[in-house]
């Protein structure tokens, strides 16, 4: 028997192409697993090296929302009871206090403020010395009137105690880029103004961080940078995703525009009509925009929605990159993150190369134990069965029986193949029997054989020794015929013993021939056909 057709060697392969099928099957599987959730741990990802700059805008936007609203009720109150009181919103800016505050202040109708002014307001901006001042040439500065500004034309869209958040822009006054969160201000149900606070964006800067390798933008509705983690401040200079050109970002803000663009397809469908009217209303509110914001005012989700996008060749990682979008439906901003798939399914993997390692180890482990098991209670009795087999026949010929303690199928099979060595050794005594009696009967038959050839012998030796006999018995009446009448000489006894003796010669060679055609051991010798024929 060769080497490979053991039984060993064959159950040692049946379990190494066993754990080695099972273990890439676990590979597959978990590969398959650990991509389904490729996407949910993305965004929780995403969600959690995010989660201090998520919470730090929704406590800014929180805060300033409820300062804007005070701002508002306190212009309301001063409108009805003496008129605009600048020391009281002085007061009000400077106790909240807040580092993102750059400027702000109450905005009325025409006449409302001062009946004998057309333009009425009260606008304060951060100093040098970090306090809140009054601006009182600030219409001076304005290239148009502040009614047509967005964020005025805005709180005119808005119910009492209602906010709203502007896009980016550049004031042109402090020349600061920031972006306003305004609430209309009521009074006896009438509008007369709006209240706003303005945010110098430049502190969002200092929020976004390239935590954990990947980075982070945030942006407004119209897909203007708000805020820059150092990653894209340095590959993406430009204020806004529109206007970037660079093709090595191409990718990821294709991904961005068109989230944004999707969204813009499905408020087109739904706002259209009134974007017209409200972008008639100023020149810094464009159609599309328009379309944004009262998606935007309608909607008022406090919730946030999560898309999801894949990149091959994410220009800012150097990698493959998963990029997840959180888009605020309450302000209409995007935050942007950005992480490689490889920071995406760290934990994963790692836990994923345990479990490898952990099912390698249980699929070695479970080899051995399996091949241990079926060595004892297999491979180890078949070898006992087969060396009892091979020193089976006794001296004498005859077959001994194989002893076996399992119980299973090889003890079914041991009794089976001693009740067949049983058979065999009953067939054999009865062969051996049959063949005494065909040795006897036959020994019976050669013996009768051997009498009726005797007999046919006899039978032959009395044909071939009758005409002998008879010439005999004729020379006797001839010679006492002849000697009464006295012819009898010697020349006639000469003659007379010649022919007995021819007669008694004749007898002797039948009785030879017939004793050398029975001898086994004859001697072969040549002789002519014709001769003995004649």
């Amino acid at each position: 028997m060769k080497w490979y057709e053991s039984s060993k060697v064959k159950l040692i392969s049946f379990f190494i192409l066993i754990s080695f099928s099972f273990l890439i099957f676990i590979i597959m599987s978990f590969s398959l697993f650990k991509e389904s959730l490729l996407e949910k741990n993305a965004v929780e990802k995403a969600r959690l090296s995010t989660i201090h700059i998520i919470d730090s805008i929704r406590r800014t936007k929180i805060k300033m929302e409820e300062d804007v609203r005070i701002l508002a009720s306190v212009a309301t109150d001063e409108y009805q009871t003496h008129g605009s009181n600048e020391t009281m919103v002085a007061t009000l800016m400077n106790a909240m206090g807040d580092r993102h505050v750059q400027s702000g202040g109450v905005w009325f109708e025409p006449y409302r403020l001062d009946p004998s002014q057309k333009d009425g307001f009260v606008f304060f901006s951060r100093g040098k010395d970090e306090r809140l001042r009054p601006v009182k040439r600030y219409l001076t500065s304005l290239p148009e009137n502040y009614r047509d500004m967005e964020f005025y034309v805005l709180a005119k869209e808005l119910k009492k105690g209602e906010t709203f958040w502007t896009g980016v822009y550049t004031d042109p006054v402090t020349h600061i880029r920031m972006i306003t969160v305004v609430s209309p201000i009521y009074a006896r149900g009438d509008f007369i103004g709006a209240a706003s606070i303005d945010i110098a964006i430049g502190h969002y800067m200092e929020d976004l961080e390239d935590r954990d390798g990947g980075y982070s933008m945030l942006l407004d509705r119209r897909g203007t940078f708000v805020a820059k983690s150092p990653k894209v401040k340095e590959k993406i200079p430009e204020n806004n995703i529109y206007t970037a050109q660079d093709p090595k970002i191409g990718p990821i803000l294709a991904v961005i525009r068109q989230n944004i663009q999707k969204r813009k397809e499905k408020i087109a469908r739904e706002y259209g009509a009134k974007a017209a009217e409200l972008c008639m209303c100023s020149p810094e509110i464009s159609r599309e925009d328009a379309e944004m914001i009262l998606s935007i005012l309608h909607e008022r989700s406090e919730g946030m929605e999560t898309k999801l996008y894949f990149i091959d060749n994410d220009s800012l990682l150097k990698r493959k990159s998963v990029v997840t979008v959180f888009y605020f439906p309450d302000t209409g901003m995007n935050l942007v993150v950005g992480m490689s798939e490889e920071m995406v399914l760290a934990s994963i993997n790692r836990n994923y190369r345990i479990i490898i390692l952990i099912t390698f180890l249980s699929a070695l482990l479970a080899t051995i134990l399996g091949y241990l098991l079926l060595k004892k209670y297999f491979v180890d009795p078949l070898e006992r069965v087969n060396r009892q087999l091979e020193h089976s026949i006794r001296e004498d010929g005859h077959y001994r029986s194989i002893e076996c303690d399992d119980k299973g199928e090889i003890g079914q099979l041991v009794s089976n193949l001693n009740a067949r060595t049983l058979a065999l050794e009953e067939a054999r005594q009865r062969e051996q029997e049959e063949i005494h009696k065909r040795i006897i009967n036959e020994k019976l038959l050669l013996q009768q054989s051997k009498m009726a050839a005797m007999g046919e012998m006899m039978d032959a030796v009395a044909h071939q020794w009758k005409q002998p006999l008879n010439a005999l018995s004729m020379y006797s009446e001839i010679i006492k015929s002849d000697f009464e009448e006295g012819t009898v000489d010697q020349t006639y006894v000469d003659e007379f013993s010649r022919n007995i003796q021819i007669q008694i010669d004749h007898m002797v060679d039948t009785l030879d021939e017939f004793r050398s055609f029975f001898r086994p051991n004859k001697a072969h010798e040549n002789f002519t056909v014709s001769e003995i024929i004649d």
